[in-house]
């Protein structure tokens, strides 16, 4: 445990923005799973390689349906619980009474970023993953994913640098 003061840094506008874009990722993927059930074979590929071919792994489509909201929710509500006291986190440099507001309300914010941009990754391979398994996949796939993963990199570096400038 550390001694960080326990400061109260209330949600900013566009932390609630980040947080109800995230909330809806995870309805879309369940309306997806829900509108895609009925048209999807009895069995889907669980892994693939870069080209967005599947391997060999191929689960039922229940299995899928596990997966994918289990993964979504656990992730959605993990993040939720661990963005909350944000004194527990570790910071670049010495947490005072001073910078205390500043680091907490960056780290909160980069927490929400990153989150809302998984969980539209997460979107994004449930709908790839359904379309592969109707045989209407492409390999466009795989550089979205890739870009997708820049992107949530960037944020992290944008969001680190800013904890530095913070101290």
């Amino acid at each position: 445990m550390t001694n960080q003061p326990p400061i109260k840094v209330n949600l900013s506008f566009m932390e609630q923005v980040l947080i109800a874009t995230t909330a809806m990722g995870v309805v879309v993927i369940i309306l997806t799973v829900a509108f895609s059930w009925s048209i999807l074979p009895d069995s889907v590929p669980l892994r693939f390689m870069e080209s967005t071919k599947p391997d060999s792994s191929w689960v039922s489509k229940n299995v899928l349906l596990f997966i994918c909201l289990a993964v979504t929710l656990f992730f959605f509500k993990g993040v939720e619980t661990v963005n909350q006291p944000a004194s527990h986190f570790k910071y670049p440099c010495p947490v005072t009474e001073q910078n205390a507001k500043a680091l907490y309300r960056i780290a909160r914010s980069e927490i929400c970023w990153c989150n809302m941009q998984v969980m539209w990754s997460l979107v994004f391979l449930v709908q790839a993953q359904i379309r592969i398994a109707l045989g209407e996949g492409s390999g466009m796939y795989f550089i979205l994913l890739l870009m997708s993963a820049l992107i949530i990199f960037a944020t992290l570096a944008f969001h680190s640098h800013l904890l530095r400038r913070a101290c």
